[in-house]
């Protein structure tokens, strides 16, 4: 055991428990009710700085990162996380955030003339169709919370055959084909 790390725990602002413990509370409620508020909006500032640097580019072939606003015309986000976070946890690992951005949020504030077309991916072939007419394709994939529950081993450490099959199938319509892996 860390009992440097259990220390700091015990002396922390309570960041963890007030975003994960009450779900019946909103955001809003949960911010209002906790007593060090400004302690802890600091400290969320301080974590989406670090998330906002945290995803990890593993591959860029023909350098088509970053996607250039002004000479995107039509774009396809495809997949169950384009429009929906993925916040990785059950259970007692849930997270209640303040605020929320999804990708799609994002991506049409930083791209406000580009025509934004969105797809859940259900049916590979019909978004493989969908990005063979766009100038590029982002395919929002990952590990759903029936993926990763508590109590339960994972069979497998690869995406689901949905997954890879809609990857696959966009990939192949859509030589600007981006993926954006949310495992966890």
């Amino acid at each position: 055991l860390d009992e440097e790390a259990i220390a700091y725990d015990r002396r922390s602002d309570g960041m963890y428990p007030l975003l994960s413990n009450d779900r019946s509370l909103t955001p809003k409620q949960v911010l209002e009710a906790h007593k060090r508020q400004p302690v802890i909006e600091k400290r969320f500032s301080q974590v989406k700085s670090v998330l906002e640097i945290a995803p990890v580019l593993l591959k860029n072939e023909g350098d088509l990162l970053p996607l250039d606003p002004a000479k995107i015309k039509k774009l396809a986000l495809i997949g169950p996380f384009a429009n929906e976070l993925n916040l990785a946890g059950t259970g007692s690992s849930r997270m209640v955030p303040p605020y929320r951005v999804t990708p799609e949020d994002g991506i049409r504030k930083l791209a406000p003339g580009a025509e934004i077309i969105v797809d859940a991916g259900k049916r590979p072939r019909d978004a493989g169709q969908l990005a063979s007419n766009t100038d590029a394709a982002i395919v929002f994939a990952g590990l759903t919370e029936k993926d990763e529950t508590e109590g339960m081993d994972r069979r497998r450490m690869t995406l689901s055959l949905a997954h890879e099959a809609l990857i696959r199938e966009v990939a192949r319509a859509n030589k600007n084909t981006i993926v954006v892996l949310s495992t966890g």
